[in-house]
């Protein structure tokens, strides 16, 4: 089961409040990207971060972690 990261669930919000044309200008899709990659890095982060205070988590990479955690496939 995947959740959802803090960007993502906030971008949502945004769209299910907005306009319903669910095209944004391309200045609020750039601020998105960054967000969700600064975001991603954070996580991955985290992760080594708690590998590397005894942490095991079968393994996985960071970037294995973050794509089975949060990313809906």
């Amino acid at each position: 089961m995947t959740q959802q990261t803090a960007v993502e669930w906030l971008v949502s919000e945004m769209n299910s409040r907005g306009p319903k044309e669910n095209n944004p200008p391309q200045w609020l899709q750039e601020l998105y990207d960054k967000a969700e990659e600064m975001e991603k890095e954070q996580i991955m982060d985290a992760h080594n971060q708690g590998y590397g205070d005894g942490y095991r988590d079968n393994g996985n990479s960071p970037i294995d972690y973050y794509s089975e955690t949060f990313k809906q496939q």
